[in-house]
């Protein structure tokens, strides 16, 4: 898999996430991203942005993960949770290539 938008999105929201194995988030990102109906114009979607906006994506990822990390009863993360973690990047993600899409949707139509 090349590096795209989304694995820079990816790098930058764990980045700072020192209780997380991050060697088994990558294979769980892998495997959830071959999964996924992402592609080439999705992606190309993504790079459409500015930096600003891929560091606001990041961030409201990390502080969501966050959240979600500091309502866990335990302070060691399993696979499930790690999952969950996913789950979390991923639909945030799919939001963000939906935002841009109806974007350009809505200047297209004029509005």
């Amino acid at each position: 898999m090349s590096d795209n938008i989304i694995k820079k999105i990816f790098n930058s929201s764990f980045s700072q996430q020192m209780n997380i194995d991050m060697d088994l988030l990558q294979s769980k990102y892998e495997m959830k991203f071959e999964t996924l109906k992402i592609d080439t114009q999705d992606i190309a979607l993504l790079e459409t942005i500015s930096d600003q906006d891929i560091k606001e994506i990041s961030e409201k990822i990390f502080n969501k993960t966050n959240l979600y990390l500091n309502n866990l009863k335990s302070s060691k993360i399993n696979d499930e949770e790690l999952n969950e973690i996913i789950e979390i990047f991923f639909h945030e993600i799919v939001e963000s290539i939906d935002y841009v899409y109806n974007l350009i949707i809505s200047k297209q139509l004029g509005g």
